[in-house]
């Protein structure tokens, strides 16, 4: 990584050398470096889905969330949701809902919202 980054400087300073000393202007495209994250090499093994509600929700989500349902995973309450029915249902879809609309109901909480 490092040698590429080496290389790429390299390259750069002699893109400069050369159209300073034939005086010529070289458009250069924008180079938007690009960060990639290796999800292989973490150090917690459970993503977030897979996590009790009550470990990811914020205090204010916490209180409109589903009681029931504090200690389920946003996996657990999807596959419970298959076969749910009636007001059941109701109930596991409004779970499901705030785990996957935290930040933006967080913002909303907050004032932030429209």
């Amino acid at each position: 990584m490092i040698l590429m980054i080496l290389l790429g400087l390299f390259v750069l300073i002699f893109l400069i050398v050369i159209v300073s000393v034939h005086g010529e202007t070289i458009v250069v495209p924008k180079w938007k470096p690009t960060l990639i994250i290796d999800e292989t090499n973490t150090t917690s093994s459970q993503s977030w889905e897979d996590m009790p509600a009550e470990d990811i929700l914020p205090g204010r989500l916490k209180r409109v969330y589903p009681g029931e349902y504090l200690g389920h995973s946003l996996k657990e309450i999807k596959e419970k949701l298959k076969s749910a029915k009636g007001s059941e249902k109701k109930v596991l879809q409004k779970a499901k809902k705030i785990l996957e609309q935290q930040e933006r109901l967080s913002e909303k909480s907050k004032g932030g919202g429209k």
